[in-house]
């Protein structure tokens, strides 16, 4: 330290003896510091404070200032999570290669944004389960927390499908379908902002953020503006959900994944505060935040993040639902990890212990469906396995027809069923069964007629013309 103490304004005096006092007024003075003030680590997430220079925290990430909170005896956030007593569908699959982007440092005023949605959302959760409005449904089924629940379901699938199936369709450069199915997610929104079913937000955050890892920002953007703008006048003045649905207009695209993170650990917690780790509402909370995770960094090894499939045999039996998500969960990451002879051991694993399972046609139906859908599409990828890619994805077929007479949910497995008639018509193009290519081919154009049939084209670019800013 180069500078020199002068306590008189007069040359500095030699062997001379300061008090603590003196040296602390000199630091501060300075600027040497080594830890921020206690208001200032309150200020870091409080409205209204205003900007400092030197030492400052104004470009620190939530998680640096909720661990300076905790160092200062502040807590974690301004509110406590309440346990209780009291002790969602399976998790969605993104289709797309993910793009890594670095993380953003947050600003004050973005931390106070999320400060705040986040004390909506703990209010939210905290009140849903409060009222009654959320209510456990046993033990091995998710909680029930909507009035209408098997249509907010269904039009929240068929709102996930949709945006899945816009980015296959536009990667495969038909913009006009890819543009329908973009028609038909916006169509389900003004629905999904009115439902009080919990898996919603979650979802409709995740669905921006997975348009924003394929490099769809506009549509992002787009994407997020409406929901926010449309749950802000279809909620009650005054409601909790409207005011997570109006902060979320003033999130950029890059706060977004922080925003995710946040939002998904809340939930978590919450979930097993007041339903406990056994409940299968608290497993398929903790299944997402792992999908996430996963989704969002490709190095992460699954043994490390999964539950231990040994252990949930142990506890539940071979069939139960939460042993086959898990197998469901490893199937779909390694099959985008593009390791595919792997992929297809554990489609055997799971389609076996599907095949077993009695008293539960939706479970049946939905394990299979998926084993069988991703072992023909692997099998696609290893030489000399098309007649066992043909046999797999030919009965998956089937069995989603048969799913969907059986009115479990008429819009899930649309994208699956999509894909599974691409590759039908491609296998059986040269096969000598002429009448197999005919029957998948004019199932096929049966299908994308009848997706082309909702609207004409002029309806349509208007429309998109009108949300991004493009020329029919």
């Amino acid at each position: 330290m180069s500078k020199q103490i002068d306590t008189s304004g007069e040359a500095s005096r030699v062997n001379t003896t300061h008090s603590l006092a003196v040296y602390k007024k000199k630091l501060q003075q300075w600027k040497y510091r080594k830890n921020h003030k206690r208001k200032e680590v309150v200020g870091a997430s409080q409205p209204g404070e205003p900007s400092r220079s030197g030492n400052e925290i104004s470009t620190t990430s939530l998680g640096a200032a909720e661990s300076r909170r905790k160092r200062n005896g502040l807590g974690g956030s301004r509110r406590t999570v309440k346990t209780s007593p009291l002790r969602m569908s399976p998790n969605r699959v993104s289709y797309s290669e993910y793009t890594p982007r670095p993380r953003v440092l947050q600003s004050p005023d973005a931390l106070h944004i999320f400060e705040t949605l986040l004390d909506s959302a703990i209010n939210y959760i905290e009140g849903s389960f409060g009222n009654k409005t959320w209510k456990m449904n046993g033990m091995e089924r998710i909680i029930t927390s909507s009035s209408r629940q098997e249509s907010d379901l269904e039009d929240l699938h068929a709102f996930l499908t949709a945006v899945d199936s816009r980015c296959s369709y536009f990667a495969a450069c038909n913009a006009y379908v890819g543009g329908m199915c973009w028609r038909q997610a916006f169509m389900k929104i003004e629905t999904l902002v009115r439902s009080s079913y919990h898996d919603v937000i979650p979802n409709i955050i995740q669905k921006i953020n997975d348009l924003q890892d394929q490099n769809h920002v506009q549509f992002a953007e787009v994407l997020k503006r409406h929901v926010s703008q449309l749950g802000t006048i279809n909620r009650p003045v005054g409601d909790v959900q409207a005011s997570i649905y109006k902060v979320l207009a003033s999130i950029r695209l890059d706060q977004m994944r922080d925003l995710e993170e946040m939002l998904m650990n809340c939930y978590s917690k919450l979930f097993d505060a007041y339903l406990g780790d056994r409940c299968y509402g608290s497993f398929v909370m903790t299944m997402d935040s792992v999908n996430r995770k996963v989704l969002h960094n490709k190095a992460v090894d699954l043994n490390d993040v999964l539950p231990s499939l040994s252990i949930l045999d142990t506890k539940f039996g071979p069939t139960d639902r939460r042993a086959l998500d898990v197998l469901r969960f490893r199937i779909e990451t390694l099959f985008d990890r593009k390791q595919y002879r792997e992929t297809h051991t554990y489609c055997s694993i799971l389609i076996d212990r599907a095949e077993i399972i009695t008293n539960d046609e939706w479970q049946r139906h939905y394990f299979l469906i998926k084993g069988l859908y991703y072992a023909g599409s692997t099998a696609l990828h290893i030489t000399g396995c098309q007649p066992i890619a043909e046999q797999n994805l030919s009965r998956c077929y089937d069995l989603i027809e048969h799913f969907h007479k059986m009115n479990f949910n008429s819009r899930m497995f649309s994208y699956e069923q999509a894909q599974v008639l691409e590759h039908l018509v491609q296998l059986t193009c040269s096969s000598e069964n002429s009448l197999a290519h005919s029957k998948w081919k004019t199932l096929h154009d049966h299908d994308q007629h009848a997706l082309s049939a909702e609207d004409n084209s002029m309806l349509l670019w208007e429309e998109l013309s009108g949300h991004i800013g493009i020329e029919a």
